[in-house]
């Protein structure tokens, strides 16, 4: 997982469109490659990319509220609330 992926840059409206369609895209993907593993699996495989996000300063906020804004309509309210919890860990690491 590469929350660098996520970020979105904003020079231009046109720009803006096709970034965000390839976000979504990559997000589908990514929901894909994931989909057969646990709960814990997955909170160990994001805090993992976060860390090594985080050590290598390709992670920082403006990329994780990208990233949440991202993914938050694909998800029922208790996704976004575990989500939130997530984002949570991951700023206290």
């Amino acid at each position: 997982m590469d929350f660098k992926t996520y970020k979105n840059t904003h020079p231009g409206k046109q720009s803006e469109q096709k970034t965000d369609a390839i976000d979504q895209d990559t997000l589908r993907k990514t929901a894909e490659a994931y989909s057969g593993k646990s709960d814990e699996e997955l909170l160990g495989e994001i805090m993992k990319a976060a860390k090594q996000g985080k050590t290598n300063g390709t992670l920082d906020t403006e990329q994780i509220n990208q990233f949440i804004k991202n993914v938050s309509p694909m998800l029922n309210q208790e996704q976004r609330q575990r989500l939130q919890s997530v984002v949570e860990m991951i700023e206290k690491s």
